[in-house]
Order: structure tokens, then sequence, then C-alpha cells
């Protein structure tokens, strides 16, 4: 998981002029597939740009979400299992 501290915690902050470029590379920080020039430049990106580390903490969020589901699985429903089947099997 990636951690960033931020200098304020401003509400409905406008995006900087860094932000464009620093959005491409957003997705492959958050996955820690950046070297470590590229990490250090997103890292003191994000700790002066409130807009950014919120799309950052919407992507935690977004995977630990979906890690929950995972261990959540549930199976569906007979009732749906069969109407699937009926409906797969049905001739015209």
């Amino acid at each position: 998981m990636v951690t960033v501290t931020s200098r304020s915690e401003e509400q409905d902050v406008p995006p900087c002029t860094g932000c464009e470029a620093i959005a491409m590379e957003l997705s492959a920080y958050f996955d820690n597939e950046l070297d470590a020039a590229e990490t250090a430049q997103v890292k003191q990106h994000l700790e002066h740009c409130a807009v950014c580390r919120k799309k950052l903490e919407g992507m935690q969020r977004l995977r630990d979400g979906f890690a929950q589901l995972a261990m959540h699985r549930v199976a569906p429903r007979r009732s749906i299992l069969q109407g699937l089947l009926r409906l797969l099997t049905r001739t015209n």
C-alpha cells in the first residue's frame, strides 16, 4: 500500500499545472511500476497537490474494496443459476 502524507488537508483544491504530467504516472506509481527518479517526482507532486492525493486515495479505496469482495465470495442463489441454465438451453 502506498502512503502519502500531506502538508495540508484542503478540500476542493483546483488542479495545479503539474497534474497533467503526473496523471499518466499515477497509476504506475500506485502499482509500484516506476523507477526511483519517477517515484520521487510523483511523491514530490503528491506532497503539494490535494487533487492528485485524492485520486490516489480513490485508487486505494477501490483496490481495498475489491480485496474485500474477493475475501467474501458469495455463491449465486440456486434460482438465479437455474434461470440462467433455462435461458442457455432454451431452443427458439
